[in-house]
């Protein structure tokens, strides 16, 4: 079929079109992507102080969730609970990001499923939200330094619930800092910058961590001499050495 076509126009050339006398406008989001960069510093400042409190609801609550699942929870075992062939610790982070994703889903979920009530589930006093949370986390260093805790489902539900509170403390503060501020360019800065309390959140907890992991396992391997029930990161062998039914 191509050899049949008419390509004279193809040999002839492109014209030398000249569109030197043409007047461009730019599109309105250019002008206000332009305008966005001009934002000063002390601009910048003033929005940032404007939502620094849900920053620091967002800080409080990923500090909570960090600490306690990477240097709390992994001293809580039960030796006499066999999940298969992998450490509790697995299914610890298993309920725990199952929760997160229906946390930082459920806006969504809602608005699609009855849109009209979407406006009603939104949780506006985030600081409800992330006193929860550090309350799970207090719960989780008294349950690992005096090891009352002899069921794993409510190690699970509860970290099951603290994933939803970190996932809802999220959604929820862009919802707030989105409908606190109109200004285009100002938004646009503001839901970038909110994202730094859950970064410094997760590294606080990272840092304090380094110090407050190694004291709970010696706590609970030295003074309550409870062996590998102080350790569920570790990896379970049964039904590779010996039979996990029997």
């Amino acid at each position: 079929m191509y050899a049949l076509l008419d390509k004279s126009p193809v040999k002839q050339g492109p014209k030398n079109i000249s569109f030197a006398g043409v007047h461009y406008d730019a599109l309105p989001d250019q002008d206000e992507r332009q305008r966005t960069q001009e934002l000063s510093f002390t601009e910048k400042f003033l929005v940032w102080w404007s939502i620094f409190m849900a920053m620091t609801y967002l800080f409080l609550q990923y500090f909570a969730d960090q600490l306690s699942l990477q240097a709390v929870i992994t001293s809580l075992v039960f030796p006499n609970k066999s999940l298969y062939l992998i450490g509790h610790y697995t299914y610890y982070m298993l309920a725990h990001n199952i929760g997160r994703l229906l946390g930082r889903s459920y806006l969504l979920i809602v608005s699609v499923t009855c849109s009209s009530v979407a406006s009603h589930v939104q949780i506006k006093q985030t600081w409800m939200l992330a006193a929860l949370g550090n309350a799970l986390m207090f719960w989780f260093v008294f349950a690992s330094w005096f090891y009352l805790i002899g069921d794993i489902e409510v190690i699970l539900v509860l970290c099951f619930i603290i994933g939803v509170l970190t996932g809802s403390t999220y959604a929820n503060s862009l919802c707030v800092v989105g409908e606190q501020i109109t200004d285009v360019k100002e938004k646009e800065f503001a839901l970038g910058a909110i994202t730094l309390g859950s970064s410094a959140g997760m590294y606080a907890a990272g840092l304090l961590g380094l110090y407050l992991r190694p004291y709970l396992t010696h706590h609970c391997l030295i003074d309550l001499e409870l062996g590998e029930a102080c350790l569920s990161t570790m990896l379970n062998v049964s039904g590779w050495t010996t039979n996990a039914r029997c």
